[in-house]
């Protein structure tokens, strides 16, 4: 019998399978892989963040991040200087997570396929490839496809959300047109009437020597089309020639949009992507599946040592600013996907680029002048009767929450 079982052992399953461990309990950390973090679903791109959430040492972070990244671009218009950007290879980020949880006293399983689960009034049983397992309480890490969602949501009468689909390919840049793009340093993110006619988001991310360039969409389908287009797209934003790629690897993986209505049961907890923690507007998902780790740790060891309810960790995720900012990015999605798949988006980027604002003092100026200099965009932008309502959802949000988001903005990356 184990104390706590953990399907999947990408970075929120290792993380919460690490800490549990460490506390003592016996965990069984489960992944259907045969090799940890292979193939990768993820652009690379994080947050500073996750250096005080992972249970790395800084030898680990060496060789793990690929990049500093010290600017985000919008349309390669608009630029934003930070300081908390970096790029990684998930694969050894994966692996190396899941090794962390197995010095930890974690047991590790994989390649084993979960089928199902049995559960008992105080214990439940899982069904595997490998055979039955039991354990106190279930831990389902499992992706943005997670079984353990689909038990639960079935069980408890709840739905769960199609995720979006996203492409991406790994590329080595064979001119210098291409290199510097990868030596700028820059998160290069698009929206807009070309990005899947509004209903999508792309991205550049540089690697040491590589760079991925990818494309989600939040309609029905996206397609290899849809990818090879953003790719004209790039060589004609970047003066360069797509034949001067060499593609060295192609992704393809789904995005949680929308946080499930529960993901805490009596004796289950959901996290990560098989819980929807993913930022609705920029698909991130590693600095999510992180929070959610630690903290769905903490309160499964006080549930195994002090009775609590497992159902304190929907109150403290929702409490939480992870919570404020992924409801925020609900709230926002679909006025922010409609102004960009009417145009507007393309226009307001160039009506901020002709009106010289600086784009950092803009987002962190006084409440009143963000409101002005906001509406002059807006009307700059030249917008339709019909982009009204959305923009002025969007503003709402924006002065309301602005405060708080701008301190956690490194939470959607």
């Amino acid at each position: 019998m184990f104390d706590v079982a953990v399907v999947g052992a990408g970075p929120a399953g290792s993380v919460a399978s690490h800490n549990l461990a460490k506390q003592g309990f016996k965990v069984l950390l489960l992944d259907r892989k045969s090799e940890l973090g292979v193939p990768k679903q993820c652009a690379e791109g994080l947050s500073k963040r996750a250096f005080e959430l992972a249970p790395l040492s800084v030898k680990d972070w060496k060789r793990i991040i690929e990049r500093e990244v010290t600017t985000v671009g919008l349309h390669n218009k608009l630029f934003l200087k930070i300081s908390k950007g970096i790029t990684i290879s998930r694969k050894r980020f994966d692996k190396t997570l899941a090794l962390k949880a197995l010095d930890a006293g974690a047991v590790l399983k994989n390649p084993v396929l979960v089928k199902g689960f049995e559960f008992k009034k105080e214990f439940l049983v899982l069904k595997t490839s490998k055979g039955l397992f039991k354990s106190k309480v279930l831990i389902g890490a499992d992706g943005f496809d997670s079984l353990t969602a689909k038990t639960l949501a079935l069980k408890h009468g709840f739905q769960t959300f199609k995720p979006v689909i996203a492409l991406q390919v790994e590329v080595k840049p064979l001119s210098n047109a291409w290199l510097n793009v990868l030596n700028a340093s820059t998160f290069h993110t698009f929206t807009g009437l070309n990005i899947c006619n509004g209903k999508g988001y792309a991205w550049i991310f540089p690697k040491r020597e590589t760079i991925n360039i990818g494309i989600g969409c939040v309609s029905k389908t996206v397609t290899r089309t849809c990818l090879q287009r953003f790719l004209k797209l790039c060589s004609e934003t970047f003066n360069a020639k797509v034949k001067d790629l060499k593609v060295l690897e192609f992704n393809a993986g789904g995005i949680p949009v929308k946080p499930l209505k529960r993901f805490a049961f009596e004796n289950a907890l959901l996290i990560g992507d098989a819980a929807g923690h993913a930022n609705p507007l920029t698909g991130g998902g590693v600095i999510p599946a992180l929070i959610d780790a630690n903290m769905a740790a903490s309160v499964v060891e006080k549930h195994l040592t002090q009775g609590t309810s497992l159902t304190m960790f929907e109150n403290l995720w929702r409490s939480s600013d992870l919570g404020f900012i992924t409801m925020l990015g609900e709230k926002a999605s679909k006025p922010f996907f409609n102004l960009a798949s009417k145009g507007f988006l393309d226009r307001a980027v160039q009506a901020l680029q002709r009106s010289g604002f600086d784009v950092k003092k803009f987002l962190f100026s006084k409440k009143s002048v963000f409101l002005s200099r906001g509406v002059k965009v807006f009307f700059n932008a030249k917008p339709c009767f019909s982009d009204f309502a959305s923009f002025s959802k969007l503003l709402f949000l924006a002065v309301k929450h602005r405060e708080r988001f701008l301190k956690n903005y490194d939470l959607t990356f």
